[in-house]
């Protein structure tokens, strides 16, 4: 299975490894432009965004004649 990390981010890295999962960095060109006013927790605004770079990497990845992943993992802090 190809896993993906949708993120270039050094600690979720580090928790990856931690974990002892095998994947591939993709970083996500998602631009976080969301209008945190239209979800009503913060939560939401961050699961919202975490969904929408996973997406963008998913999408990419063929366009670029790469393997499609099996699963691609997106995060947001906020």
């Amino acid at each position: 299975k190809l896993v993906v990390l949708a993120s270039a981010s050094p600690r979720r890295l580090e928790i990856l490894r931690n974990a002892g999962l095998r994947f591939e960095v993709v970083p996500s060109w998602f631009k976080e432009t969301l209008d945190k006013s239209l979800f009503k927790a913060p939560h939401e605004y961050a699961v919202e965004t975490a969904k929408q770079k996973a997406l963008e990497v998913a999408r990419r990845m063929p366009l670029k004649h790469l393997k499609t992943p099996d699963v691609v993992i997106g995060a947001d802090t906020i």
